[in-house]
């Protein structure tokens, strides 16, 4: 009895261990982001129903952003630039750019999507262990500042195997998941050009 509490201990510690080494290497891999790309699916439920975009993401740090719509069709060629100061976008509808200097709600809804270093690396944030289809994360959970009752929290599930993103959800105050994001062919540290963050 005695040798068998000494294997349970064992086993307990070293998956407390390996849930540590998770953690660890998880925000090793946030904190040395200092760029990425990636395609995405955004899925955003509303009253309306569920609204699906496909975009591509390049982020450049601090907050160097660029968002390329890819679907649905008639916004194909849309283009998004946050040069660090002021959002300049591409709109194909009207074949023109133009300068703002606050996003719309659904602009704001896509945008976040982009995987936000600074907000990840709160004091608040949660760590918690899942599984989905078969496929093991850690989640991690944290405030969106300034949120409101539609996205109070975004949470970013990363592979136990490579630690790599694969989603993030966006929360609204009772739990319930607003926005969806998937991404695919993510790469983290890629070397990107000044001028893909300014449009013309």
């Amino acid at each position: 009895m005695k040798r068998i509490l000494l294997i349970f201990i064992f086993l307990l510690i070293l998956s407390s261990c390996k849930k540590n080494d998770d953690i660890y290497n998880v925000n090793k891999k946030i904190s040395n982001m200092l760029s990425y790309t990636a395609n995405a699916e955004i899925f955003i439920k509303s009253n309306k129903g569920i609204s699906q975009y496909k975009v591509k993401q390049y982020y450049n740090e601090p907050n160097k952003l660029r968002i390329e719509t890819i679907e649905p069709g008639f916004l194909k060629g849309k283009i998004m630039v946050f040069d660090g100061v002021k959002w300049r976008i591409y709109h194909p509808l009207i074949n023109n750019t133009f300068q703002i200097e606050k996003l719309k709600d659904d602009d704001e809804l896509i945008y976040l999507g982009v995987i936000q270093k600074n907000m990840i690396a709160w004091e608040d944030v949660e760590y918690k262990y899942t599984s989905k289809n078969g496929i093991e994360y850690v989640a991690i959970k944290c405030n969106i500042p300034g949120g409101n009752e539609y996205r109070r929290s975004a949470v970013l599930y990363m592979s136990r195997k490579e630690y790599y993103p694969e989603f993030m959800e966006i929360l609204d105050d009772k739990e319930d998941i607003k926005i969806t994001v998937k991404f695919y062919d993510f790469e983290f540290n890629s070397e990107l050009e000044e001028d893909l963050f300014q449009l013309e």
